[in-house]
């Protein structure tokens, strides 16, 4: 997965951890979703999620989601 080219890291405890970023208008995966208002799809969401949770926290993370909602679109310049 090509992570955002700058983030922060702070490993809170053995299972947890946060991640800072800001979503730039060049990062790989706004290219066509959408032409109107780019947004980082809730797949790439999600694999930060797993990618992060293994590399920081070398958790698995279960991703056999039966339905998934994500309630606010991340878009460009946002701080994630």
């Amino acid at each position: 997965m090509i992570k955002p080219k700058a983030y922060k890291t702070e490993i809170i405890d053995k299972n947890t951890a946060k991640v800072n970023f800001q979503l730039t208008q060049d990062l790989f995966y706004l290219k066509g979703h959408f032409e109107v208002q780019p947004l980082l799809p809730g797949v790439v969401q999600v694999g930060y999620v797993v990618d992060f949770s293994k590399e920081l926290l070398n958790l698995d993370v279960i991703t056999n989601f039966q339905v998934i909602k994500f309630l606010s679109p991340i878009i460009p310049e946002d701080t994630v």
